[in-house]
């Protein structure tokens, strides 16, 4: 059985594909019966406002991010520094994920039990 996979966002959700793109591996990987963990931090952290995309007229990407625990993919991470910095708290984010502090998310990108996909 292969390791884990744990798939960073550190990109914000519009400007380029890359956020999308990550979110649609993240989902497939993990309907083919992957175990699958994500952690939003930096400009990733942007991934889970909701109304957004409907102010700059784009399809909004955090519906892609709610979906994710229908997928399989029960460990959702957000930094809460990176909220911090941006301003943004619970309430602005709509999707159910787990803040971590500075040290813990530290902790779990050195974790060796998993591969680390970033975007």
């Amino acid at each position: 059985m292969s390791k884990p996979l744990l798939f960073v966002f550190r990109c914000p959700p519009y400007g380029s594909s890359l956020a999308r793109e990550g979110l649609e591996a993240a989902l497939a990987t993990a309907s083919l019966g992957q175990t699958v963990s994500v952690l939003f931090m930096d400009d990733g952290v942007w991934q889970l406002v909701q109304q957004q995309a409907t102010v700059i007229e784009q399809k909004n990407i955090s519906a892609m991010a709610s979906a994710l625990p229908l997928y399989g993919v029960e460990q959702c991470f957000v930094d809460k520094q990176s909220l911090t910095v941006r301003q943004l708290d619970a309430e602005t984010i709509g999707t159910d994920v787990i803040p971590l502090d500075t040290a813990a998310v530290q902790s779990l990108l050195a974790n060796n039990n998993h591969h680390i996909v970033s975007f």
